[in-house]
């Protein structure tokens, strides 16, 4: 993997690069049925989802957990049974407490539905239902294959992947617990856990990237343990950061060949190989940015940028620029010029300009 900057800002927008952000720098997915901030209970505590899943927030005297909606959010919190709900309520709101539903009604929380033995209480928008339990209990929490999962509506539903980490039952449920050695050794940077690319700070790590959802694999090169993604011919090979653009590697089951590279417009693309020339230039109607080198058996991989995909096809590359002299259409100091009798106007460090006529 490697980071190259074109020009005076990174080119994804002209490029359709790799849709995925670099994810947050604990690595972790909560699910998207867990939006931070929102409170649910889970037994006879009030849990709280974070940035890494449920966490217990307030333990509740036995069937004294009661879960509702709050500005839109999930929202779970103690109550007594002379006083349902300490903070009154809204008329006709609706809320889970224990296994029934509850409705609000004249300031006093009425069971409007009781659920059966192979039924729970789940909230459905606004509403509280009734929803059968096909396999599990809505709001219990297990580990399997190392992912702390939690049924809803009868379903287990991983909400904490534990990429790197090892998923263990605790006093508060179960947790995602760092393994003491980890995939995060100190010898590399880039370890892939699976087909997810786990970047390394040291022995933590710092943030993670699944080369799955690029349709590519995880591959790690040679002795030296430095892993990459590993993306198929014709899917995108680049993705955008603050510190530049990043290329991966390109191959077929998960192996980088030596006839492949990464092409900023075209993606993973074969037929272009690394040379000799120094310094950005032409090599038939691409810019030849550079070569990504690998501590592997193949010697390294184009980087280019086709300029068949600049201005309709109109561009041709010259000088290792792109050059064309189409009104309206893009330019960029360094990567995409105007042709003889055209200027570029409007470009600035963070957009494109357009060729005009002088």
């Amino acid at each position: 993997m490697k980071a190259w900057i074109l020009g005076f800002f990174s080119v994804c927008a002209l490029a359709g690069c790799f849709e995925d952000e670099v994810p947050e720098s604990n690595g972790y997915r909560p699910s998207s049925k867990c939006v931070v901030g929102e409170r649910r209970c889970i037994g006879d505590a009030v849990h709280e989802c974070t940035q890494t899943g449920w966490a217990v927030a307030q333990n509740c005297p036995p069937g004294e957990c009661y879960a509702g909606v709050s500005n839109g959010l999930r929202d779970a919190e103690c109550g007594e049974e002379d006083e349902p709900n300490p903070s009154g309520c809204t008329q006709n709101a609706e809320h889970c407490a224990g296994n029934k539903a509850e409705m609000c009604d004249a300031g006093e929380w009425i069971t409007i539905d009781t659920c059966t033995a192979s039924e729970s209480c789940e909230m459905s928008g606004t509403s509280a239902v009734c929803a059968a339990n096909t396999g599990c209990f809505s709001g219990q929490q297990r580990c399997s294959n190392d992912q702390v999962q939690e049924c809803s509506g009868g379903t287990w539903e991983t909400i904490d992947p534990c990429i790197g980490a090892t998923c263990e039952l605790t006093a508060n449920g179960p947790e995602c617990a760092a393994n003491e050695t980890g995939v995060c050794d100190g010898s590399a940077t880039y370890v892939c856990d699976g087909d997810v690319l786990v970047i390394c700070d040291g022995t933590t790590e710092s943030s993670s990237l699944d080369c799955s959802e690029g349709g590519g694999w995880c591959y790690e090169f040679g002795g030296a343990w430095e892993g990459d993604c590993v993306l198929p011919i014709g899917e995108a090979c680049t993705y955008d950061t603050e510190d530049g653009m990043f290329t991966m590697a390109c191959g077929t089951s998960g192996t980088p060949s030596a006839s492949a590279g990464c092409d900023i417009n075209d993606g993973c693309v074969t037929g272009i190989s690394c040379d000799d020339i120094e310094g950005q230039h032409c090599v038939g109607n691409r810019i030849y940015v550079g070569c990504n080198t690998f501590a592997d058996s193949i010697s390294g991989q184009a980087v280019t940028f086709d300029c068949d995909a600049v201005a309709g096809g109109a561009a041709s590359c010259e000088l290792g620029q792109c050059v064309h002299s189409v009104v309206g259409e893009d330019c960029i100091t360094g990567i995409i010029a105007c042709g003889a009798g055209y200027v570029c106007t409007g470009e600035t460090d963070e957009s494109a300009g357009t060729c005009q006529a002088e």
